[in-house]
């Protein structure tokens, strides 16, 4: 909101004050959707619609119902930045995942550098073997749990979770292989390159 208070980039100014201030609060309440210490309340929550015996696909989420579409505009935009372990393709999510390890590794020099308590999980990301043993445990515990209820939910995304279970026997077998672990090179930042592996996710 502060990029569109440039008149020349706000593309919400045709709007009524009103609807633009529904809007916002809609766009702020989605973002807020995504901060994972909501993941597992959020993920109870719709196991729970999905649960329930009087609802079907077709009934789950009332188009007309205001509470409803924010719910279900939620959902969809955490599992879009939960994408990645979901991807189609093995090499997809591992280089979407070397990236996020590589933030990860960085976060950790500077709380280093600044005098802060490091975050333990972040730490010692710089090998594939390493990244596997944090992959298994996330997608199984964390990633697979709320795209198996959104495949129940939305049955046309019924397939990421397939994807995530695919893909996580990819990380258990680099774990299983038992081989030295080897170091993971700093992303090129070569945008053609980011380009081919984007997918569509986050």
């Amino acid at each position: 909101f502060k990029i569109m208070s440039d008149p020349e980039l706000n593309i919400l100014a045709a709007l009524p004050r009103e609807d633009f201030q529904a809007v916002r609060k809609l766009m702020i309440e989605i973002i807020l959707g995504t901060d994972m210490a909501n993941h597992f309340e959020t993920v109870k929550h719709m196991q729970a619609l999905a649960d329930n015996p009087k609802k079907t696909p077709e009934t789950y989420f009332d188009i007309e119902s205001e509470s409803d579409r924010r719910e279900l505009s939620c959902l969809i935009v955490h599992c879009a930045d939960l994408s990645n372990p979901a991807y189609p393709t093995f090499e997809m999510t591992k280089q979407w995942c070397f990236r996020v390890c590589q933030e990860f590794s960085e976060q950790v020099e500077m709380e280093r550098q600044n005098g802060l308590p490091v975050t333990p999980f972040m730490c010692g990301l710089t090998s594939e073997y390493n990244i596997a043993k944090l992959q298994v445990g996330f997608v199984n515990y964390v990633i697979n749990p709320l795209w198996k209820v959104t495949g129940l939910l939305l049955p046309l995304a019924a397939d990421m979770e397939i994807n995530c279970t695919t893909n996580v026997k990819v990380w258990q077998r680099i774990i299983d292989s038992g081989e030295s672990p080897v170091e993971v090179p700093p992303d090129s930042g070569d945008e053609e390159d980011k380009d081919d592996t984007t997918g569509g996710g986050g």
